[in-house]
């Protein structure tokens, strides 16, 4: 089943949970799990599949918190033409690809991208599991922002910086032991 949106609304409400289980859903536009309120959870599980043609947020603004992600199993899909924020302005978000499950941007990722988003996470786990993005920043100005990669999962970007600006202290990355990781580094100049 094909489900095919021009809104430029969040596909699931503030405070709501939603599964996009075995379809497709294509949106024109931005996505945004979590504008304003807290405990917002959108599923993607067993080859279900969502793309959006512009960026994604998870926790837009400062109010917008505990908001997730979590893409699962083989053939599960979230792809953003735009750029990826996790925690744009909101704390304690988190985008969870596990157990085979894929994310890819057209453009770069932000964990903790605004001066107060803190305490932001993406967690990629399990064999297949990956995040494809051009770039990434762990920390783009926020504090206390995490990337957790382990069991296998793997993170694919261009180039990466863990506390890019003045604001983005205790940002931390954690590599497990079956790590594949293809171009990413860190870059020397900011802390880590």
């Amino acid at each position: 089943r094909l489900v095919v949106s021009t809104l430029h609304a969040q596909l699931v409400a503030d405070g709501a949970a939603a599964t996009i289980n075995g379809t497709v859903t294509n949106l024109t536009g931005t996505l945004t799990v979590g504008t304003n309120g807290s405990f917002t959870t959108l599923i993607i599980t067993n080859a279900g599949v969502v793309t959006n043609s512009s960026f994604s947020t998870i926790g837009l603004n400062s109010s917008a918190k505990t908001n997730r992600v979590i893409v699962t199993g083989t053939n599960s899909v979230w792809k953003s033409a735009g750029e990826q924020y996790i925690g744009r302005g909101g704390s304690f978000n988190e985008l969870a690809v596990t157990n085979g499950g894929k994310v890819f941007s057209d453009l770069g990722g932000y964990v903790g991208d605004l001066t107060n988003s803190a305490f932001n996470k993406v967690t990629v786990t399990g064999g297949g599991s990956l995040w494809w993005i051009s770039e990434f920043f762990v920390g783009n100005n926020g504090p206390s922002n995490r990337l957790v990669i382990a069991k296998g999962g793997r993170v694919e970007a261009e180039s990466s910086a863990l506390g890019y600006n003045g604001g983005s202290a205790s940002n931390t990355k954690t590599f497990g032991n079956s790590v594949d990781r293809k171009s990413t580094r860190l870059n020397s100049s900011h802390r880590t």
